[in-house]
């Protein structure tokens, strides 16, 4: 889900320059900027649930309970990551 935010202004650099029910994620055009939220765990809130049994995914992926979804500046994708 990752780049799917079409928008590319206004640009924030984090989730408190963003109204109450919006965060600030990446977008298509490599800057971050306000989206609304999604009821599909992608990263941005950091990806790790640790203290609830909500599985945690990235690209498609399941990661194991010790991992959260991180994104990879290298390949420009979400990855499990360890804690």
């Amino acid at each position: 889900m990752r780049n799917t935010v079409t928008n590319c202004a206004p640009r924030c650099i984090g989730d408190a320059q963003c109204p109450y029910n919006q965060k600030c994620c990446p977008n298509k055009c490599g800057h971050t900027s306000c989206a609304d939220t999604s009821p599909v765990s992608t990263g941005s809130d950091g990806g790790y649930k640790g203290s609830s049994n909500q599985a945690v995914y990235c690209n498609g992926v399941r990661c194991a309970a010790y991992e959260k979804c991180q994104y990879d500046r290298n390949t420009r994708r979400d990855k499990c990551t360890r804690v």
